[in-house]
């Protein structure tokens, strides 16, 4: 997608231009803003009851990271946030 070949570089301008939503997030059409400690992710998190997943990729396309967790996001403790967080800017950066 951000090669250029599935859309117009227009449409995906669009879709990568963000908005502040709750907890700070910055939210795209269809796309969130990541900032990880290698630079911006862009992609989605997802979730169901006992499931958690995060896929994100670089502009650039050099970066790629899905994590799948059976966790809970809604009830998940602060430590195991952060753990979460740390497993997926070391999965995305390296």
């Amino acid at each position: 997608m951000f090669g250029g070949k599935l859309l117009p570089p227009e449409l995906l301008k669009q879709m990568m231009t963000t908005v502040t939503g709750v907890g700070g997030v910055q939210y795209g059409l269809g796309l969130v803003r990541r900032t990880v400690p290698c630079g911006t992710a862009w992609g989605l998190d997802g979730n169901f009851p006992g499931y958690l997943v995060q896929s994100y990729a670089k502009a650039d396309a050099e970066r790629q990271a899905t994590i799948a967790l059976n966790l809970d996001p809604n009830s998940m403790s602060k430590k195991a946030i952060a753990a979460t967080t740390a497993l997926f800017d070391d999965a995305f950066c390296g």
